[in-house]
């Protein structure tokens, strides 16, 4: 299973649900996520439109979220994103990625690595599952260009979009990964904008072949 951005606290229960859900019906015990499990809105630079709450609930809240993550994965690979980088930045550099999640006092049932990136390598192919720095308001267009890079196939966070296609030679899956938040919780909803549409969802890589889920939303 391939997640990202769940900005916790802002999640999107429903899908925290399904993702559960899936898991058990698919069997399923190997789960990414790739970059902004946290949201760490107390550390940006940008004004807040709406109330982010103490730090210190966000740590409480991190920390029921990986229990509940670890009752049903056997393997949790965590990857950096934008946000967990703010507190980082913060601080100057003087801390690190897991000092960060030993705050949420659950220190045991998943693996952390500081680079924005995990590898993953499934019946002989490669995929590259990261949360880059670059962000494009057309679907797939940084995958297709990450794609062409590193020749393999790309599952992009960060974007908030949900989409899949195929690189330009047609050999590689591209993914845009969506998220697992709650989207009426995203600040940028509340300014009129042309970035497109945020997409909630995830991903199950099975023999190489993505299938996706997502939620529909009330009209």
């Amino acid at each position: 299973m391939v997640t990202s951005d769940w900005h916790i606290p802002f999640v999107n229960w429903d899908l925290v649900d399904l993702l559960g859900t899936v898991a058990r019906e698919y069997g399923v015990r190997t789960l990414a996520v790739i970059g902004d499990f946290w949201d760490c809105d107390n550390f940006s630079k940008f004004t807040r439109l709406t109330n982010t709450g103490n730090f210190a609930d966000e740590c409480s809240e991190v920390g029921g979220m990986l229990r509940h993550l670890t009752s049903i994965f056997d393997e949790i690979d965590i990857s950096r994103g934008n946000h967990e980088k703010r507190w980082l930045d913060i601080l100057g550099g003087k801390t690190t990625i897991q000092q960060l999640y030993d705050m949420s006092r659950v220190t045991e049932g998943y693996r952390l690595t500081l680079d924005d990136n995990i590898t993953l390598c499934q019946n002989g192919e490669k995929w590259l599952l990261c949360h880059p720095k670059t962000y494009r308001q057309t679907p797939l267009s940084v995958a297709r260009d990450l794609a062409a890079v590193h020749g393999t196939h790309i599952y992009c966070g960060h974007g908030h979009q949900f989409a899949q296609g195929r690189d330009r030679s047609g050999k590689y899956h591209l993914l845009d990964g969506g998220g697992l938040f709650d989207k009426n919780a995203l600040d940028y909803l509340r300014e009129t904008t042309t970035h497109p549409e945020t997409v909630p969802g995830f991903y199950l890589i099975q023999d190489n072949t993505p299938i996706p889920f997502t939620i529909k939303e009330a009209a």
